[in-house]
């Protein structure tokens, strides 16, 4: 094999993605205990009737600072993407969690997240159903939403993480520059 090649492998081995992960699959109706599951650990009194994933509390703990605003899909995008999802499309959500804290928060999937919780909610109506009208038939639709939690070690690793799956792809210039300054404020860290 070529030196190059050598080195590219090499190079690939090392990179932020290249990580152990764990996932679980699951449909809509299972979405909603499986996101309090991964994310509300010391909660472990409290039941899906305590707290859900629209409360307010619960999504200011998933979303963690260096995330871009939440606010990218309006509401007709995340209509088509609830249909989308009960038509049969597969989405992935990506969490992380620190080694020494429990609580996993979002990574990858705020938008598509938000869109499945506005649907919990009664604020999109895919083919013109509320949740409450199709909740009891949710089983009957597909697996198709995967839940992937990574740990890590560091936050540097977070952020190399974060910066290398959406930097000059999904993210503006400013939404980088936004996590960038935010690991270098809170942990002194330059990406």
């Amino acid at each position: 094999m070529r030196a190059e090649i050598l080195e590219l492998i090499k190079k690939a081995r090392a990179s932020s993605f290249n990580r152990n992960n764990y996932s679980v699959h699951v449909d809509l109706r299972s979405f909603v205990s499986s996101m309090l599951l991964h994310t509300w650990y010391d909660k472990k009194e409290t039941s899906e009737k305590d707290v859900s994933v629209s409360d307010k509390e619960w999504l200011d703990r998933v979303i963690p600072d260096f995330q871009r605003a939440n606010n990218k899909w309006n509401k007709s995008m995340k209509l088509k993407f609830v249909e989308n999802i009960l038509n049969g499309a597969k989405t992935e959500l990506l969490l992380f969690r620190m080694e020494e804290d429990g609580d996993a928060q979002i990574i990858d999937g705020l938008q598509r997240t938000t869109a499945l919780i506005d649907f919990f909610d009664g604020k999109i109506k895919p083919f013109g159903y509320s949740y409450s009208e199709l909740k009891d038939s949710l089983r009957a639709f597909p697996d198709n939403i995967s839940i992937k939690i990574y740990t890590f070690s560091t936050w540097e690793e977070v952020g190399r993480f974060y910066i290398d799956m959406n930097e000059n792809i999904t993210h503006s210039k400013a939404d980088i520059q936004k996590a960038k300054d935010w690991f270098l404020a809170e942990h002194n860290i330059e990406l």
